[in-house]
């Protein structure tokens, strides 16, 4: 991604690879969902980690990726 460092270049190529070994492995883009619904009020008071609100909605991600498998 662009302005990756390289750690997190590194870390991208390893779950790239991962998903390769396992097909039925899904990605699901935390970053992307987290700058989607960014706001300060989804951050717990230390202004760091998320908050029950932003929680929600990875949890909301990753049902979304296992609502397109075969699973249920």
């Amino acid at each position: 991604r662009p302005g990756s460092t390289e750690n997190a270049k590194q870390a991208s190529k390893i779950i790239e690879d991962e998903l390769r070994k396992y097909p039925k492995l899904r990605f699901v883009d935390l970053q992307a969902e987290t700058q989607q619904h960014q706001s300060i009020f989804g951050f717990a008071p230390d202004l760091f980690h998320p908050n029950n609100s932003s929680y929600k909605n990875w949890a909301n991600a990753f049902l979304k990726e296992i609502e397109k498998t075969d699973i249920f």
